[in-house]
């Protein structure tokens, strides 16, 4: 770069700052110039303002004008001052605002009075006053101390009803917590009566469908004859030639039968079967026999005597083999486990449902009620029909009955029950059901119907209408008429009772449901109505199990068979075979080297274990 160059650039570097610095300065000045005329405007505006106030705008006159008004100005007042001073030192023409001569000369005049009361009177009143002093001083302190005394009584008598009144708090707390924890206890032990009330309920009813099965001593088999018959039987059942017939010789010596039942139909060791004559038109019991050995199609027995009670050991189930045993062999009772265990009379279903029967009985009307229907029971009016063997001998043809025994029947016959029994109970709804309870229900009845009827799943409504399906009524007032009948008389009248109030309720009631197409139910007849809608349920679910067959489980594989195979031989033979061993299963079949833990899950549940080769006599095949 050349010298020109470089000076041309420095003095245009120059210039260029010199132009910089002059526009700081320019807009520096114009900020302060901006500044000043803002300034300037405002102190314009208070000027204004102030020759405004001063001189007045208008018909507003401003302080000028006021201060030289010659009336009220300044001026004006101030002779108005200066004519009232000298009055205020001589005014004898004014009482009410003497001057100060007057004012002297009043007190000129009392003066000799008031030297006179302040030499004596005053004095004296002094004195009194300071003794009247001195005395209040006194009685002041008097009376603080007995505040304080007070004061601190007071607070004594405070602090103590502080503690009662705590005390009392604290007790009241305390019967209130007893109050609530008793009447917690109270409710919980209403609420554990009521659900064992209704756990007996539901047990006496299932117990009840069970022994409605078989409603009457009905032959449920027949008596064959000696053992030597016993293949002859077999043989004939399973051939083509009907020409040959078994012996009915029964032995007399061993007092042994044998029965046209075996494990196919059901029949299994230990079972009892009362004995009933064949030939005699009448229900004549001659004894009673126990199954010993049951094959598939025949069973060998033993005749009891027929005064034998059937008594066990509840603890371990042992039957004894003689009469004569009156204890248990294989337990002890007693606290200790030291006393032996007697034998006790086995109690059927039917005993069960008397019991629970009369146990019902003492509980809604007492001990009285309860033993005339013991009473009742006992005096039939149906003669005894046990007779002694020697006088009536078992023969072949007698029949045999046991009222726990359900005969297995064939899968065509079974399905034909269950369409039968179906086809009874058409007329039993087993949708959503809305349920209303009349008013003649008592209180304690109505809950529980409640939660029977929530049980099954249907509602119940608070009032009656289109919706309702089923009216509850006590049993004697489910017909309308004599319902209307019996509330004729009592319609219109003031002062009714409660129960003429609810009956003419449950009249309104009854008409609704005749309009509107409801059932009407008897409270009593509940339990049964549900019974038979959960009966019709478990029929409609189509996964009866016929009672008296055999449920397996197939655990692995077997010597001489599949899963798949040994479950077709099961179902081929009429058992049945469970898909989860925590299902209703009787058996359970192991296979091959089984499973030591499997083994003991098994045991744990009560379950039997069986082997392969022990099938046929559990399915009655022939071997």
């Amino acid at each position: 770069m050349s010298t020109k160059q470089s000076i041309l650039y420095t003095l245009m570097i120059f210039f260029l700052a010199i132009m910089l610095v002059s526009i700081g300065m320019w807009f520096s000045s114009s900020t302060k110039l901006a500044s000043l005329i803002s300034d300037l405007e405002a102190k314009k505006e208070i000027n204004i303002g102030l020759n405004r106030q001063l001189n007045g705008v208008g018909d507003t006159k401003g302080l000028k004008d006021i201060v030289d008004d010659k009336q009220e100005g300044l001026a004006a007042k101030a002779d108005d001052l200066l004519k009232s001073v000298p009055l205020l030192w001589d005014n004898p023409n004014d009482p009410a605002a003497p001057g100060v001569v007057q004012i002297e000369e009043k007190y000129k005049a009392v003066e000799p009075e008031v030297r006179k009361a302040w030499t004596q009177e005053a004095v004296d009143a002094l004195n009194q006053s300071k003794k009247d002093r001195e005395q209040g001083e006194t009685d002041i302190t008097a009376a603080k101390k007995r505040l304080a005394e007070a004061r601190k009584e007071k607070e004594e008598k405070e602090v103590a009803s502080a503690k009662d009144l705590a005390q009392e708090e604290a007790t009241k707390e305390t019967e209130l917590k007893k109050i609530a924890q008793e009447s917690s206890k109270m409710t919980q032990d209403y609420e554990a009566v009521r659900y064992q009330h209704e756990v007996t309920q539901q047990k006496v009813t299932e117990v009840s469908r069970n022994l409605s099965k078989v409603k009457a001593i009905v032959s449920q088999g027949k008596i064959l004859g000696r053992e030597t018959d016993a293949a002859v039987v077999t043989n004939f059942k399973n051939s083509k030639n009907k020409s040959a017939q078994p012996s009915t010789e029964i032995d007399p010596r061993w007092k042994i039968a044998f029965i046209d039942l075996g494990t196919r139909n059901g029949v299994r060791n230990g079972m009892n079967f009362d004995i009933y004559s064949g030939s005699s038109r009448q229900l004549v019991k001659k004894g009673v026999l126990e199954v010993v050995d049951a094959s598939a199609f025949t069973s060998k027995c033993v005749i009891l005597d027929i005064l034998r009670e059937n008594r066990w050991d509840p603890l371990t189930g042992w039957v004894p083999e003689k009469p004569e045993y009156n204890y248990s062999k294989y337990a002890a009772g007693g606290p200790d486990e030291t006393d032996a265990q007697e034998l006790v009379v086995r109690r059927t279903v039917k005993d069960k449902i008397e019991t629970m029967r009369l146990e019902k009985i003492q509980k809604e009307l007492g001990p009285d009620a309860a033993q005339d229907a013991v009473a009742a029971t006992r005096g039939s009016s149906v003669p005894p029909s046990d007779l002694s063997l020697t006088l009536t001998p078992v023969a072949a043809g007698d029949w045999i009955f046991n009222a726990d025994f359900v005969p297995i029947v064939s899968t065509d016959e079974f399905h034909r029950q269950i369409r039968e029994e179906l086809v009874s109970l058409r007329d039993v709804n087993v949708g959503a059901l809305t349920v209303f309870i009349a008013d003649t229900v008592r209180a304690y009845r109505k809950e529980f119907i409640k939660r029977m009827c929530e049980h099954n799943g249907c509602k119940v409504a608070d009032a009656m209408n289109s919706n309702v399906n089923i009216v509850v009524s006590t049993g004697g007032a489910t017909e309308l008429d004599l319902v209307a009948e019996r509330n004729a008389s009592k319609k219109g009248k003031e002062n009714l009772k409660d129960d003429d109030k609810n009956l003419i309720a449950t009249e309104a009631a009854l008409a609704d449901a005749k309009k509107y197409g409801a059932s009407i139910v008897a409270e009593d007849d509940m339990e049964a109505f549900f019974d038979r809608r959960a009966r019709k349920q478990e029929l409609l679910r189509g996964k009866l199990q016929q009672p008296g067959r055999n449920s397996f489980f197939i655990a692995g594989k077997t010597k001489y068979r599949s899963p798949e195979l040994l479950a077709k031989y099961i179902r081929d033979h009429d058992g049945l075979v469970a898909s989860d061993i925590e299902a209703k299963v009787d058996y359970v079949v192991v296979g091959e080297s089984p499973d030591e833990a499997f083994v003991e899950k098994i045991k744990k549940l009560g379950l039997k274990i069986v082997r392969e080769d022990e099938l046929p006599d559990l399915l009655g095949v022939l071997k």
